[in-house]
């Protein structure tokens, strides 16, 4: 089963019961390059307006959502809208630190 494609909700919920669950880059990375780009990738449209709020709830989201890669849809307007989401950083990339909860 796909849990992406087929529960966009679920997978979503996990992303986040996840969360105040990783203790390392490594962790934050699994979650990024797994569910979290899986979801964006699969349910982008439908998705993005929760991603977008919980990337400006919480900076530990914003960290994970700059780990996700765009998967060949760079010019889409939904990738855009990763990219400004997860902005305002940290970024993973930086090599800082897990954000607190």
């Amino acid at each position: 089963m796909n849990l992406e494609a087929n529960h966009p909700d679920l997978c979503f919920a996990l992303v986040l019961a996840c969360l105040p669950r990783i203790t390392t880059p490594d962790q934050a990375s699994i979650l990024a390059a797994g569910p979290l780009e899986e979801l964006v990738a699969q349910q982008g449209d439908a998705m993005i307006g929760r991603i977008e709020d919980m990337a400006r709830m919480s900076a530990r989201f914003s960290y994970v959502l700059s780990g996700v890669w765009p998967q060949g849809r760079q010019d889409s307007p939904i990738w855009a809208r990763v990219l400004k989401a997860r902005e305002s950083g940290p970024l993973m990339d930086d090599g800082g630190p897990i954000p607190a909860l």
